[in-house]
């Protein structure tokens, strides 16, 4: 038993050294660039629903930020496994979203994760900031928070 337990502490150390957790913070890092950046007019919108609980749990209790994190849904709806039992119509913003005269500038939090790919805005929209923030695990890919400015 002894031994189990030597055996199991050292590979928890090797574990905890291969995943460096301190060097991959991932959407807590995108969250902190985010609201200790954003202006007060400027939404955020997430394009996937594998980060969007964490990027919305981050900008409410950590930077007690409103509700404006907002997920993204093309169509207007949400597959089920996708948070839509969860989360009210006021939660998402579609396609149109981008075309509406609202803001000059807003965020966008994209993951290369799951199999995800960068949201591509429309051209009236020019990146104005990017980073990109590795997550822990590899099949999380990596968390990007781009700051768009509107051309009119």
């Amino acid at each position: 038993a002894a031994l189990a337990i030597i055996g199991f502490s050292v590979a928890s150390v090797f574990l905890w050294q291969e995943l460096n957790i301190p060097g991959k913070p991932g959407a807590a890092a995108a969250a902190q660039l985010i609201f200790t950046q954003r202006l007060e007019s400027e939404p955020v919108i997430v394009t996937s629903p594998f980060i969007f609980f964490a990027i919305d749990y981050y900008a409410q209790e950590q930077y007690h930020a409103p509700r404006i994190v907002k997920l993204y849904a093309p169509e207007g709806q949400l597959l089920h496994f996708a948070g839509a039992p969860i989360l009210k119509p006021a939660d998402t913003a579609d396609a149109g979203f981008f075309d509406q005269p609202a803001a000059p500038s807003i965020w966008v939090v994209d993951t290369t994760g799951f199999g995800a790919l960068p949201l591509a805005l429309p051209d009236a929209w020019q990146v104005a900031q990017r980073q990109v923030y590795p997550e822990v695990f590899s099949h999380q890919g990596d968390v990007i928070a781009t700051r768009y400015v509107r051309n009119f």
